[in-house]
């Protein structure tokens, strides 16, 4: 199999990162996307096609989704105890 094109959410925090990085190493091309809420531009490979987007924003994510074969989706609110006060808005990402 040849390399693929994947999209990888979540990609400035750690797992996204480390996932894009190894994805990387395996020769495929990944375009990464991150709100930067939770996510640090360090973390960001610089040899992935990077766009400062929310998974939620359906109409921006389909504009990048042309061809895309693979979609790893790592994008998660990372604060931990929030989810009882604010659960619509810690589990949005997940659908």
């Amino acid at each position: 199999m040849g390399a693929l094109k994947i999209l990888v959410t979540g990609a400035a925090g750690f797992l996204g990162s480390h996932l894009c990085e190894k994805l990387l190493n395996l020769q495929h091309k990944v375009i990464g996307i991150d709100n930067m809420i939770g996510g640090y531009e360090d973390n960001v490979p610089s040899n992935i096609e990077f766009f400062k987007y929310d998974c939620c924003d359906y109409k921006k994510i389909n504009s990048i989704m042309i061809d895309v074969d693979v979609v790893y989706h790592c994008a998660a609110t990372a604060h931990e105890g929030l989810s009882v006060f604010s659960p619509f808005e810690i589990t949005k990402n997940n659908y």
